[in-house]
């Protein structure tokens, strides 16, 4: 294959021609040689150079990109080390809640039904408002309520469900900080 002749008016930016020379980059290149029409070169010079940049921007890009993703995954692991304890202490909390309720609400054994409902007014007035939300606030005051006045006998069933409701809030705030996601509980009571 004959060699072509390029005249390229100089500027900044090279090339390697296909000879193995380098060659500046010009507005207009003239080519002549038999087997070539004119511009041909400068063609497949721009096209391969084109697609020597594209490879090597699309290389940084996805260099860059895992730099990013790696620099998010670190920051969301740092951020839930970061409130673990609060988390852990949370779980805790709402398991004891739920225990307190359950416990009081099925058990006849009149020691342990003393002992879950000195747990649940110490979690009431206490602990667990550090941190249960909105939910469990409201479980717990309907739990309460289900308790009925200082006198009286709570209604079993309606005791029953409120402790249920208790350990469904918990489940949901323990879901929801955890950043866990199963499905919802179909039928609550």
């Amino acid at each position: 294959m004959p060699v072509a002749r390029v005249e390229w008016p100089l500027k900044a930016s090279r090339l390697l021609a296909p000879d193995g020379a380098f060659r500046a980059l010009g507005d207009c290149a003239k080519v002549s040689d038999a087997g070539q029409a004119q511009g041909d070169f400068m063609a497949n010079i721009v096209s391969e150079a084109n697609l020597k940049f594209l490879g090597i921007l699309v290389t940084v890009m996805l260099g860059l990109g895992g730099i990013v993703f790696n620099f998010y995954e670190m920051q969301q692991s740092m951020a839930l080390e970061a409130r673990r304890p609060f988390l852990e202490k949370q779980l805790e909390l709402c398991f004891e809640a739920s225990n307190a309720t359950s416990t009081y609400a099925t058990t006849a054994d009149a020691d342990l039904r003393r002992k879950s409902i000195d747990r649940f007014w110490a979690l009431y007035w206490g602990q667990l408002g550090i941190v249960e939300d909105d939910q469990v606030e409201a479980a717990m005051v309907n739990y309460k309520k289900a308790l009925g006045s200082a006198g009286s006998e709570p209604v079993p069933a309606a005791l029953k469900r409120a402790a249920l409701g208790v350990a469904h809030a918990c489940r949901d705030l323990i879901l929801e900080s955890w950043d866990v996601d199963i499905p919802d509980l179909k039928d609550r009571n």
